[in-house]
């Protein structure tokens, strides 16, 4: 993940030096390669939010590594969907698993789908992060946090979809397809 978007990981590091309320940047291969901001808090104001006047200031419709920075304005329909913000772009982490997780377990049922999406979340990478994420008493690197986001959204869909569901035996041949290890028992 650093070689390939060491640029954007610059930009979005230097993003969260300006920005305080900047927790994470992710990039997010839905609608093509998007940067979403973890922010500590949204009041939904984004004229006055340190985020939303940076992006303005910056007139950051650049793209960096082929990742867009812009803000991506969510519809009614995303935004009852994936949360009250004005823009796609601006979800937590957490409302981002929770956004996969929703799609995995109520929208699909192929493993055509599946593998879809599954490879989505594989493309999802952490390329910024303050740092306050601990695990096990040691700050996590980008790429441990990119890695136990994905895995927090493997066994969070496992355990929404039931076991008497067919779905589960194929969401789980999936998973061993895109992410081999994530499966096996300890």
């Amino acid at each position: 993940m650093t070689e390939r978007y060491f640029q954007a990981q610059r930009f979005a590091t230097q993003m969260g030096g300006e920005i305080p309320q900047l927790n994470t940047v992710l990039v997010d291969p839905w609608r093509g390669l998007n940067a979403v901001y973890g922010m500590s808090i949204c009041n939904n104001d984004c004229d006055s939010c340190s985020l939303g006047r940076y992006v303005q200031d910056s007139d950051i419709s650049i793209k960096v590594n082929d990742v867009s920075f812009a803000l991506i304005p969510a519809t009614e329909d995303e935004k009852k969907e994936y949360g009250y913000q004005n823009n796609l772009s601006c979800k937590t982490v957490d409302e981002v698993r929770n956004a996969f997780v929703l799609y995995l377990t109520k929208k699909l049922g192929t493993y055509k789908e599946f593998l879809g999406e599954l490879k989505d979340i594989r493309g999802t990478d952490v390329i910024y992060s303050r740092g306050s994420v601990i695990s096990n008493g040691s700050v996590l690197s980008n790429e441990e946090v990119t890695e136990e986001f994905r895995k927090s959204i493997i066994t969070v869909a496992l355990g929404k979809l039931s076991s008497t569901e067919s779905r589960l035996h194929i969401f789980e041949k999936a998973v061993d397809k895109v992410f081999p290890d994530y499966l096996l028992s300890d």
